[in-house]
């Protein structure tokens, strides 16, 4: 045993330690684990479903308008089109017709605003394009059938939807991606960007 300097010069005596190393003392019963970094992202991601409003860009007919015309989305309730898919279904599941028209209506209602390429870059038409400032979203409306040079205008924002697309496949696609995109099998715009990704 050695001894060791106390205050006031006095020797105090060291712990035995039998040769082994010192050990730091136990954690406390009860003492949380730290969270493995993937819980960290899995919170870090709900959190952000929770705060945020999920929007994807989706592209419409790119082989047609050269990524030129989009259109952001925003989820839409899952009883809203449901309703939908039902009334299509009663019209008969091979139906060409009434598959048109649920996903000129999946595609209107959830259309937040018309995004057009300025520089290289999709920004709100009401942005882009002088006459609709001030005029609000543009959506699948009139400015909309003024911008493609559609005549005489449809009277309803799906007969636009339809006349825009003119292509029952190109629609079908894109209806697929809003449902999954809806069911966050896909992620929404402001998840694209992976430097934005917690660690």
């Amino acid at each position: 045993m050695n001894p060791l300097p106390e205050e006031g010069g006095a020797a105090v005596s060291a712990p035995e330690t039998n040769g082994a190393p010192e050990q730091a003392p136990p954690e406390p019963i009860g003492a949380a684990a730290p969270w493995p970094p993937v819980a960290q992202r899995l919170r870090a991601a709900y959190t952000l479903h929770a705060s945020a409003e999920r929007t994807k860009t989706v592209s419409i007919v790119p082989g047609r308008y050269h990524g030129e015309l989009a259109f952001r989305a925003r989820p839409i309730a899952y009883e809203d089109w449901r309703k939908e898919a039902e009334r299509a279904q009663r019209r008969g599941v091979d139906n060409a017709e009434a598959e048109t028209a649920f996903a000129a209506k999946v595609i209107c209602h959830s259309c937040e605003t018309i995004l057009v390429a300025d520089e290289g870059e999709l920004r709100p038409a009401a942005e882009v394009v002088e006459e609709f400032a001030g005029t609000g979203p543009v959506r699948f409306d009139a400015r909309l059938c003024q911008l493609l040079g559609i005549e005489p205008v449809p009277s309803s924002e799906y007969a636009i939807c339809r006349l825009v697309f003119s292509n029952k496949q190109a629609m079908q696609i894109v209806l697929r991606e809003l449902l999954q995109f809806f069911a966050e099998e896909t992620a929404g715009d402001e998840e694209e960007d992976d430097a934005d990704r917690p660690i």
